[in-house]
């Protein structure tokens, strides 16, 4: 009888154990959530700025070419939108988005998505976020290290509701316990027939006050007499709506 109490409540403090563990690790997956959101909210003449490293893992059989890796720089204010990326280029104004495809050599033209950005709240994604966070399973949680900095990794499994819309089976959050940030994200696909998984890392994420972050997005690709800068021409311009 001792015996099987003695098993019992071993049984039970695990139990609790990994519910405090699930707890704990949902608890700064949220902090995280709502920070993000929180740097989100812009205020006049603020500018967010961001460095990732975004890397791709392909299968085999999908192509000849299984690892991938794209640097990008993003540039937000509440008047202004900019990324610069190895492959890519967006510039966006509150009329005009101008991407500029290098591997394709073209240069496109867009209307502006930057003023139905603005409708959206922080507090609109910072409920899709955390809907997303809360309907997911916590798989582990465990503590590791990243380039030497001690974080907290937690694996999680999206609802079948989420699977079947993103078709991700796992996502792994490294996480800065102390300032609440997501370092680097691991999204792990269900099998298919493409990319195995995506691996982003965060490496730099600032809000800076900037008075001059308003710009214009067509004068970035092109001069002042409507003809593409030198490190362009050659490319071809399609336009798109506009």
């Amino acid at each position: 009888m001792k015996k099987c109490l003695v098993v019992i409540g071993a049984c039970l403090g695990i139990f609790i154990h990994v519910a405090f563990v699930q707890l704990d690790a949902r608890g700064e997956l949220m902090a995280c959530v709502r920070a993000n959101a929180n740097l989100m909210r812009l205020e006049k003449g603020q500018v967010l700025e961001m460095e990732l490293k975004q890397e791709t893992f392909l299968y085999p059989e999908a192509s000849m070419i299984t690892y991938m890796v794209d640097r990008q720089k993003h540039h937000l204010s509440n008047h202004y939108y900019e990324l610069i990326g190895d492959d890519m280029e967006v510039h966006q104004d509150e009329e005009l988005a101008v991407v500029v495809m290098h591997n394709k050599r073209a240069v496109i033209l867009t209307k502006s998505s930057l003023k139905e950005r603005k409708k959206i709240s922080s507090e609109q994604v910072f409920a899709l976020q955390d809907s997303l966070v809360r309907s997911s399973k916590i798989l582990s949680s465990v503590s590791t290290t990243l380039a030497g900095r001690p974080l907290l990794l937690v694996k999680t499994a999206p609802s079948k509701e989420m699977q079947s819309r993103t078709r991700l089976g796992r996502v792994d959050y490294f996480i800065d316990t102390k300032q609440h940030r997501v370092v680097k994200i691991d999204s792990h696909f269900l099998p298919n027939k493409k990319i195995k998984k995506t691996s982003t890392t965060f490496e730099r994420l600032e809000v800076k006050q900037d008075e001059k972050s308003r710009k214009n997005a067509l004068s970035q690709v092109f001069d002042s007499k409507g003809n593409l800068l030198r490190k362009y021409q050659g490319y071809q311009v399609i336009r798109r709506g506009v």
